[in-house]
């Protein structure tokens, strides 16, 4: 019987084999072993991540993320950071101090500023009723006469005499928990009318 000669293939062949080999199957393999090691620092940016495909709790290296990355108006208020907002459960409204400037004269007392709800009226020579807007027990009261008048002596006390409340007394006029009393004198010591301050502070 004749033989059916068998030719070997030729080496352009056996290359040419090999190259659509690796042309159908590399790059399944590159994908498959591309490590960290193999991406050069900063060549990934934003863009070439989906938006979303990235989970947080288990990707993330702890402690990785810093302000910087944070965007600040953002974020809510953390729950526990409620409390800063009061001291002793009161608002920071309830610490601030109410003010008034009178000008005191022959003719009255006028108002020059204040902080609000104030109204004052003169009962005499150097003798001021103060109406506060609200009780002055138990708050701290600091009366000074104003530089830019006459010089003199100042004093103050809650009116609504001293029955819980400290430092009390009783006034003419109106006699109630709201008002304070205020008497300027000359340096003499001598009642006179006198442009002065007087600040109630927090109860």
């Amino acid at each position: 019987m004749r033989r059916i000669p068998v030719r070997r293939p030729s080496p352009g062949l056996v290359i040419a084999v090999i190259a659509l080999v690796l042309a159908l199957g590399g790059g399944a393999y590159a994908a498959a072993t591309i490590t960290g090691s193999d991406i050069k620092n900063g060549s990934i940016t934003g863009k070439d991540i989906k938006n979303g495909s990235v989970p947080g709790a288990k990707k993330l290296k702890a402690n990785s993320v810093t302000g910087k990355q944070v965007k600040e108006s953002s974020l809510g208020q953390v729950p526990s950071a409620a409390d800063a907002d009061q001291l002793g459960g009161q608002p920071p409204s309830s610490f601030e101090s109410d003010w008034i400037l009178v000008q005191g004269t022959a003719g009255g007392a006028t108002i020059l500023a204040q902080s609000g709800g104030f109204a004052v009226a003169r009962l005499g020579t150097g003798v001021y009723s103060v109406d506060v807007g609200e009780s002055a027990v138990r708050r701290p009261l600091a009366a000074t006469i104003n530089v830019g008048g006459a010089a003199g002596f100042i004093s103050a006390a809650p009116c609504g005499g001293n029955a819980n409340n400290p430092g009390g007394v009783n006034c003419g006029g109106v006699n109630d928990n709201n008002h304070v009393l205020v008497v300027t004198q000359a340096t003499n010591a001598t009642a006179a009318d006198r442009t002065f301050y007087l600040q109630v502070g927090p109860s």
